[in-house]
């Protein structure tokens, strides 16, 4: 089977804040540490399998913009809404995080 919808995370914006990878239930998303033991790292696509089709939620979230997905016009109309997923992760986090991703988005 192939797969046509799945994230890119760029590695040059990443910051390693795991967003996605605490937003993500489908564990599409790995951190790896920069070193061994270290909390810094970035994070990484290890199971494009596991994204559900049409669902970007995680890109609206990312608040460097390092997350994309392929263009939804290729895979025909869009279904869903992003901003119902994005709100209800937003009340699962701290009001600090909660905040710098409103003024991202």
């Amino acid at each position: 089977m192939s797969v046509d919808w799945f994230p890119t995370v760029d590695e040059e914006k990443c910051t390693g804040c795991k967003i996605c990878l605490d937003f993500c239930i489908n564990n599409v998303y790995e951190f790896r540490p920069l070193k061994e033991g270290s909390k810094k790292g970035k994070v990484y696509v290890v199971n494009p399998e596991g994204c559900i089709r049409r669902c970007a939620a995680c890109m609206k979230l990312c608040p460097t913009k390092a997350i994309t997905f392929p263009d939804p016009k290729t895979l025909g109309q869009r279904t869903g809404k992003i901003s119902d997923k994005k709100d209800a992760y937003l009340k699962n986090v701290d009001k600090e995080k909660a905040k710098a991703i409103q003024k991202q988005t």
